[in-house]
């Protein structure tokens, strides 16, 4: 996941995207300062899947998607790692999206699994082609309807997070670790804003390590958009009959190559 430097863009890396807000941020007002409370809402990703088809021969394995920049290997410098952990929230919601996607398209399907390394031997032989998603998306986040307000003329705005990039979902042959298809789904995610703020920081273009709490929000509705478009490109791009066909030159590439240990 590539995460932008530039103060038109968030790096968020301590305020969790999903989950619950420390209740800690302040923002300073007539009256001295006050708690921002505002609730995080969970996250909500769900997709129209597609009715249930007849079993169409053809046995996948699914892998966790894979996001640009993101490692799950703990990192004691950040400390609580919201950012990570709303991407970690949206990896394992698509894991399982295309698990159900592509079992009502049909398909017999095993894992999900955390990559290939942990498939073994026999698990590799018995299915023709391993799915996997490798999303690479910038998050950007930009000040809008901006003025001043208050007798002190602080400013005040509304924060857009908007989501761009693409996914490219691709099949391999687990034993030879060939590639055998791939799709790209572009992404363009419409802004999801917050609530009118306060802030002089923030409401500048700039960001530092106190983002307002409705800002997660609004990062919850922009990961809720990547998941729909990144689902409906599957859907859109994957079918029974296409697979059935690489099926049959998953056949032939073992019988050429002695894969298959048969």
């Amino acid at each position: 996941m590539k995460r932008n430097s530039s103060l038109a863009t968030m790096v968020f890396g301590v305020v969790g995207l999903v989950g619950t807000m420390v209740a800690g941020l302040t923002t300073m007002g007539c009256g001295g300062p006050t708690a921002n409370v505002t609730p995080v809402t969970p996250a909500n990703y769900s997709y129209s899947m597609p009715a249930a088809s007849e079993r169409n021969g053809v046995a996948l394995a699914v892998l966790q998607p894979t996001f640009e920049g993101f490692s799950d290997a703990p990192n004691p410098a950040a400390g609580t790692n919201g950012y990570d952990d709303g991407l970690r929230a949206l990896r394992n919601a698509t894991a399982t999206g295309t698990y159900e996607l592509l079992t009502n398209k049909g398909f017999t399907l095993s894992g999900p699994y955390t990559d290939l390394a942990t498939m073994t031997f026999p698990e590799k032989r018995n299915v023709t082609l391993v799915v996997q998603a490798e999303f690479h998306v910038q998050w950007n986040t930009h000040p809008v309807q901006v003025s001043t307000s208050g007798w002190n003329g602080r400013s005040a705005c509304q924060l857009e997070v908007a989501a761009t990039g693409n996914v490219t979902l691709f099949a391999v042959e687990p034993l030879s670790q060939q590639r055998m298809w791939n799709r790209r789904i572009d992404l363009t995610v419409p802004g999801a804003t917050t609530e009118q703020i306060q802030n002089d920081v923030w409401c500048v273009g700039g960001h530092d390590g106190n983002p307002p709490a409705s800002l997660a929000n609004a990062f919850v509705r922009a990961n809720e958009a990547v998941y729909q478009q990144a689902m409906a490109g599957m859907d859109r791009y994957v079918s029974a009959e296409e697979f059935q066909s690489l099926a049959r030159d998953v056949e032939h590439l073992r019988a050429q190559t002695n894969f298959g240990g048969r």
